[in-house]
């Protein structure tokens, strides 16, 4: 059942994918969001022409595929994958969608509510603006577990403005005994400080220190992982499945958190969770906005063997994205539930699609 069409709806900020098969059925998967029109340029110029032709049921071979044939190898790197993860997840909608099963049933699950953690983006407010967005998550959506942001991005040991990072930890640590809380460093420490951060920490009832270090130096996170007192958890920008490999090996991080967008599909991401399970790990993924990266880490935490606590569920307000598809993933009561519907469940605002950029790639003769 040969691939016939690609199609992509686009902004800047998220780009969906439509394959179509020659029997005239579709499916529907999303680019990593950000950067959006970037990726939808490589996708067909790069990722389309291998994608066409290939057998849409094939879904391991065709994104193999996508990776290697033509030469693709050597432009091998984020965007690459960012484009190809539009053309896996549509395949695995389109599969889900011939069995009538929801892609977490194709895995061996079930479709179920997933918990969630609310998620703050934000670096400019102050621990009181934290606290306060916090209890409002807690009072209206019923969330009981957190995650926020301390020092600067890659940022050498900076912090956002003085003593915010320290004031923050023991704030919310106060306002939330015993909650799940989450401290992420998007890579902004060296090892010694981040040995030193952790302590404080511990105190303020954090279970994971994210992101410690900057994600390429493997050998600075594990060194912080050894020596915290709080477990690491990262891994959200590692799209390779052999950098994952050494992250595992090295003992980087306590818990592991691939972004199925990031890493090029569902289908790698797997790799990623069966190699966890090897080494006794939890899965907890990054999706960090309501898009579909939502959705998919949502359908593979209701069917592996290892997932984490809860997902995280993105606090700020996200108008690019809130009306493209239905249903909306809303937080009710701590949890997010997983469409009911064959594939992944939803259906595209046909408004939405019409305002975007559109581009189509096509098998020849078809």
């Amino acid at each position: 059942m040969k691939i016939v069409r690609v199609e992509t709806f686009h902004t800047t900020y998220v780009c969906f994918v439509r394959l179509t098969a020659e029997d005239g059925s579709t499916g529907w998967g999303q680019t990593s969001p950000f950067g959006a029109d970037l990726t939808a340029d490589l996708l067909h110029r790069l990722v389309a022409p291998i994608a066409l032709g290939k057998d849409s049921t094939k879904i391991g071979s065709t994104v193999r595929s996508c990776f290697r044939e033509r030469f693709v190898f050597k432009f091998r790197g984020t965007f690459l994958c960012r484009a190809v993860c539009g053309i896996d997840t549509a395949l695995w909608d389109l599969a889900g969608k011939r069995e009538r099963k929801s892609v977490c049933e194709l895995l061996g699950g079930s479709p179920r509510a997933i918990p969630v953690y609310a998620s703050s983006m934000r670096r400019e407010t102050s621990p009181s603006q934290e606290v306060e967005g916090f209890k409002k998550w807690r009072d209206q959506r019923g969330a009981n577990a957190y995650k926020y942001k301390i020092g600067v991005p890659a940022g050498d040991d900076a912090d956002a403005f003085p003593g915010r990072t320290e004031e923050l930890i023991a704030s919310v640590g106060r306002e939330f005994p015993g909650s799940f809380i989450v401290a992420d460093g998007n890579g902004g420490y060296s090892p010694a400080r981040a040995i030193e951060i952790s302590r404080l920490l511990k105190e303020g009832g954090v279970a994971y220190f994210e992101e410690p270090c900057v994600y390429w130096d493997i050998d600075a996170t594990a060194q912080v992982n050894a020596s915290s007192e709080v477990p690491v958890c990262g891994g959200e920008q590692d799209y390779d499945l052999l950098r994952w490999q050494l992250i595992f090996e090295k003992r980087a991080v306590s818990l592991a958190q691939p972004d199925v967008c990031y890493l090029g599909g569902l289908s790698q991401t797997l790799e990623v969770v069966g190699m966890a399970e090897q080494h006794g790990l939890s899965i907890m993924p990054h999706a960090s906005n309501p898009s579909m990266v939502l959705l998919f880490s949502m359908h593979l935490m209701a069917a592996i063997p290892n997932p984490g606590p809860y997902l995280e569920y993105g606090m700020d307000e996200s108008p690019w994205v809130t009306d493209a598809f239905s249903p909306a993933l809303e937080m009710v009561d701590g949890k997010v539930a997983i469409p009911e519907g064959p594939g992944w469940g939803i259906t595209m605002n046909e408004e939405w699609l019409d305002r975007a950029e559109y581009r189509c790639s096509e098998l020849e003769g078809s």
